[in-house]
Order: structure tokens, then C-alpha cells, then sequence
């Protein structure tokens, strides 16, 4: 007989120690070396903690169809947003976004959920306003399943169709849930993420320049040799991402997305033996 389990635990997001990232980060290269090549995202229908576990030690992202379609938030439109939520203040990221690769500020003094709601009914011609990786107060409607020990806290990513978020990749595991609207991941491994001519924000994350939508060889010439894997996302979909693959999200509708971070260890360092842990980053620092 199994013994319970207590639900994942919340917790605050602080940045793990220098010494503790190194050796993640190392890990993860070290393993994607031995990542199957992948052509297109597996999707399955379901699968339980253990199954999780076994198949986040290959390093490969999964969708899990539907699952969210079972969550309170799921049953949820964009009037019912404006409804529930719409005194929210919210920073909306404006102008031309886009090619800045992460967000320097909210670039907006904030507004209403009603009021950004109510601004991104039409087309007002190039980037959306884009209310991304902002927090919701909506944890008792999603129902996230028990894969990790612990999490970060849920960030919403919320906009009309074109809203993007650029090129980069996050050195922890990821649970994506789509709530509404459809998205479009471009995937890359990390075994090519040299070629991506990445550059570090932060110990956790790594951002590049390179626009996949409009490639620049010329500037960016190592990337010809990268390879995306195209990914939709349709309502329902749950995408685990594992860390440090790099991502470029584009919204193709009005979409809702809420995802979490992990901090516990990802799942593909449990494919680099214990000796080569010791070897490769026994003196990190």
C-alpha cells in the first residue's frame, strides 16, 4: 500500500546558492548529451507520479492533453476574467517588446485587468499589450498534479493573439497549463543551446536574441545549425518543459496561460551517474 502524500508545498522564490546553480546547470548540459533527438513533442492522455518521474529523467518535454480541462480556472472566458479579477492592477508589457529577449520593467504605470481587458478588444495594429509572467490570485482553481515536492509561485501570461514572449530558457522544470486560446512553443534542446548565442540574465536564466520567427544568420550564424521543434498548445494541454530548454512562446489567440517552477532538481539529472556528478562538478563554486 502506497503512503500519502502531502500536496506540493509553495515556496518562496529565492535564488538557489552560486555553488548549488553551477552545479545544476553543468548537470544539465552533461545530460543533454545523452537526450534522444527529438522531432515532435510526446502527448499522452494521462500519466501518474511515477510514470512523471521515469519519463523526466529522459530531459524531454511531454504535453499532457486535457488535464486541464478538469481545473476550476478551465471553465473560465474572458468576460468571467474581468468579472473575478478585474480591480487587479496589472503592468502590461508595451511597445515593441519583442526584441529585447526579457522584460527590463513592466513598461506601463498599470492598469486595471478590466481596463487592459477592455484595450485589447480590437486589433489596435503591431505588438499587443502583454500582461506576462504576472501573478493571479487563483490557486484554488488550478488543480496542478503531484510531480514535484515543492513549487514557486504561479505566474499568469495573459493576452490577445501575437502576444510573444522571446527566446530563452529558465534552469528549472517547468509545468505549463493552457487555460484558453492556443500557443505556440518553438523548442530547442539544450544540446544546441551554444548555437543559440545565448547570454545569462540571471543564474537561472538565459536569454537569445535570435528571433526563430525572423532568423538573422548573418548576425547570428551558429544558429542555422539549431533545429526548432514546433509545439501547440491547445485549452486543456499541460506542457512540461524541462529546464534549460530553450522556448519561444507566440499566442495564435486570445490567450490564458498559468504556469510553475520548480525548484527541486530537474528530473534529467537523474540520468548522470553519481561519478560523473563528482567529476564534472565536484569543485563548481
Amino acid at each position: 500500500m502506497s503512503q500519502e502524500r502531502r500536496p506540493p508545498q509553495p515556496t518562496a522564490q529565492a535564488l538557489p546558492s552560486a555553488s548549488a546553480i553551477a552545479r545544476r546547470r553543468a548537470l544539465i548540459a552533461r545530460a543533454a548529451e545523452k537526450v534522444k533527438p527529438l522531432d515532435a513533442v510526446r502527448r499522452v492522455a494521462r500519466m501518474d507520479r511515477d510514470e512523471f518521474r521515469r519519463f523526466a529523467a529522459e530531459g524531454q518535454p511531454l504535453i499532457i492533453e486535457g488535464i486541464v480541462g478538469s481545473w476550476p480556472i478551465s471553465t473560465f472566458k474572458r468576460q468571467d476574467l474581468g468579472r473575478r479579477f478585474g480591480e487587479l492592477r496589472v503592468y502590461p508589457r508595451v511597445g515593441d517588446y519583442i526584441p529585447h529577449a526579457v522584460s527590463t520593467g513592466p513598461g506601463s504605470h498599470g492598469m486595471s485587468l478590466a481596463q487592459y481587458l477592455k484595450l485589447t478588444e480590437r486589433d489596435s495594429g503591431g505588438v499587443p499589450l502583454y500582461v506576462g509572467d504576472h501573478p493571479l490570485p487563483a490557486a484554488s482553481l488550478c488543480t496542478w498534479p503531484e510531480y514535484f515536492e515543492r513549487w514557486n509561485t504561479p505566474r499568469v501570461w495573459l493576452g490577445p493573439a501575437g502576444t510573444v514572449t522571446p527566446l530563452h530558457c529558465d534552469f528549472e522544470d517547468n509545468l505549463f497549463a493552457q487555460v484558453l486560446g492556443r500557443k505556440r512553443f518553438l523548442l530547442y534542446s539544450p544540446a544546441v543551446a551554444d548555437a543559440l548565442h545565448p547570454d545569462d540574465v540571471n543564474p537561472l536564466l538565459s536569454v537569445s536574441r535570435f528571433d526563430p520567427e525572423r532568423p538573422n544568420y548573418v548576425r547570428f550564424p551558429l544558429a542555422e545549425s539549431a533545429k526548432a521543434i514546433v509545439c501547440d498548445l491547445a485549452p486543456g494541454d499541460l506542457l512540461y518543459l524541462p529546464a534549460g530548454w530553450f522556448h519561444h512562446v507566440r499566442a495564435l489567440e486570445f490567450s490564458l496561460s498559468v504556469n510553475r517552477w520548480t525548484p527541486d532538481d530537474p528530473g534529467v539529472i537523474a540520468t548522470v551517474g553519481k561519478g560523473e556528478i563528482n567529476d564534472r562538478v565536484g569543485n563548481s563554486s
